[in-house]
């Protein structure tokens, strides 16, 4: 029996060492393809706008959200702040979000804006499939009672479908229109990586 445990945490150990070291070997080798696979509202939660219609904020709002980031890529510049050349893959995220219920996309239960747990950002990552690192916004918390919205930067493997670094950001959006309004919590997301946070992710995993 002794035995039998042993070797269960020796294989849980070696899972560990080799997520940790294709982490590493990402951030070491700036020639690595990040592939982005854009904003995941499958979990998001809308709050402080009982007039939201939500079946079309998911099927026009949402998808022209993801296509934005990709069109205006030198206001949304991954590249620059993740420090990788950038494939773009819309295909995956963009089934899966015109599937969301929109019936739970409006709340009015405040502990929604940050209810998300690492469990639930790897059911999310688990859904993507491909080679190497993705990279996704994953769509938490729209309070717009609060002028408040809230996200999680995700780097996935996309070989094991596992999450390799996940971040929650929390911002003010702004902006005219409701894709715009919220689309500003990507661009101070990118900002924020960009600034420090990508050279704190890298040094960690050096």
């Amino acid at each position: 029996m002794k035995k039998v445990l042993l070797a269960a945490c020796a294989i849980v150990l070696c899972q560990v060492a080799v997520q940790a070291q294709t982490l590493k070997a990402f951030f070491g080798d700036k020639s690595q393809q990040l592939t982005y696979l854009g904003a995941d509202f499958t979990q998001a939660r809308y709050l402080g706008e009982t007039a939201l219609n939500a079946a079309d904020f998911r099927d026009r709002t949402v998808p022209s959200f993801n296509d934005v980031i990709v069109n205006e890529s030198k206001k949304f510049d991954i590249v620059e702040a993740f420090n990788h050349p950038v494939t773009n893959d819309l295909a995956q995220v963009t089934k899966l979000n015109a599937a969301l219920d929109e019936s739970k996309l409006k709340s009015d239960n405040s502990a929604d804006f940050d209810r998300l747990k690492e469990a639930d950002i790897q059911k999310v990552a688990s859904h993507y499939s491909g080679k190497g690192v993705g990279l996704l916004f994953v769509m938490e918390g729209l309070d717009k009672g609060q002028k408040k919205g809230s996200l999680y930067v995700v780097l996935v493997d996309l070989d094991k479908k596992k999450v390799l670094l996940s971040q929650r950001y929390v911002h003010e959006p702004q902006g005219f229109g409701v894709r715009n309004y919220w689309l500003n919590l990507i661009y101070k997301t990118l900002q924020n990586v960009k600034k420090g946070d990508y050279r704190k992710w890298e040094t960690a995993n050096s």
